[in-house]
């Protein structure tokens, strides 16, 4: 799915950037993981958090991406639900899959919420809520490059 199908205005969301850090370096690759974190708001309120893990290296420019959408701040943690969402470059474009939230590094993450099932996000609102979480974080956060993820310092 494209992360503009069928999502609401991406102006609804206003982005605050979070923390950044790099994981150690892969055994196998040498490679370091960068995770992003950001806070998302709507109509001033507390909606959502997401998370973007992607490896660095000339050869990587995919991700994994967590949305955590429910009770954030001061609001009951029980009502969040946790999608989570492969990120692969095509050569149109960047493009997202849901995929299992409990099948990924994130699904073991209390805080993030109730691990939803790819069947249980796809065509649903809050899928649509989601893609649209999506387009305002490619807009507004500068650290994803309109998910055309950086390979190297040089990009």
């Amino acid at each position: 799915m494209n992360a503009g199908a069928d999502s609401p205005n991406p102006n609804a969301f206003e982005i605050e950037l979070g923390r950044e850090n790099d994981l150690l370096p892969c055994e196998c690759c040498g490679a370091s993981t960068r995770i992003v974190r950001g806070f998302v708001y709507k109509a001033g309120t507390a909606r959502a958090v997401y998370l973007v893990r992607s490896t660095l290296g000339a050869h990587h420019r995919d991700a994994d991406v967590a949305v955590s959408v429910g009770g954030w701040c001061d609001a009951d943690p029980s009502h969040r639900q946790l999608v989570t969402l492969s990120l692969r470059q095509l050569e149109q474009g960047p493009a997202f899959m849901v995929v299992d939230a409990k099948d990924t590094a994130w699904g073991g993450e209390e805080d993030l919420g109730e691990p939803m099932r790819r069947g249980e996000v796809v065509g649903t609102p809050l899928s649509r809520e989601v893609f649209g979480i999506l387009d305002a974080v490619a807009l507004q956060d500068q650290r994803v490059h309109g998910w055309r993820l950086a390979s190297s310092p040089a990009d």
